[in-house]
């Protein structure tokens, strides 16, 4: 598992970045290549650890009569249902009985959709613990776009498992 973390959240940040970088270059502008500390300029790289810096300095508020635990803990649904989907891909091919792999199951991609499908409570835990009708809201209409999302995503892979089962 320990793997699995230390390749999927770099992978967040260069994902990050290469959008940052194709965004900007679709717009004609120019991208995230502004931060430098003195000849070294990073491409970029340094705006995605100033990102992080300010995330972990950033004050944490939580509004009054919102449920504390609750309104915390809800965003760990959605890591936690993003991180697990690492857990059945292949990092690598086996080296003797040791597999680049935290499980091995035969239907993976029905595994991925039962753990994506996970997150839709974190949106909903969000909205509702916060105690605001306008959060409620917001939490209520993530959740149906993402149920909603899910529906046609398993209708697209419908002819996938009936070709190649």
């Amino acid at each position: 598992m320990v793997i699995i973390l230390l390749f999927a959240m770099p992978l967040g940040t260069v994902l990050t970045l290469m959008e940052r970088k194709w965004s900007a270059m679709i717009q004609d502008r120019v991208g995230p290549n502004r931060a430098n500390i003195g000849k070294f300029t990073g491409h970029g790289a340094l705006h995605i650890a100033a990102d992080g810096l300010k995330s972990i300095f950033k004050e944490d508020t939580i509004p009054k009569g919102a449920d504390g635990f609750l309104y915390l803990i809800a965003p760990f649904f959605g890591l936690i249902a993003g991180v697990a989907t690492f857990a059945i891909i292949p990092l690598a091919g086996p080296i003797g009985d040791f597999t680049f792999q935290v499980t091995d199951i035969e239907p993976g991609l029905l595994f991925i959709f039962a753990i994506t499908s996970l997150s839709v409570y974190g949106a909903v835990l969000a909205g509702t613990s916060s105690n605001s009708k306008f959060a409620l809201l917001g939490g209520t209409r993530a959740s149906a776009q993402m149920i909603s999302y899910e529906v046609f995503m398993g209708l697209a892979l419908m002819g996938v498992f009936m070709v190649y089962g």
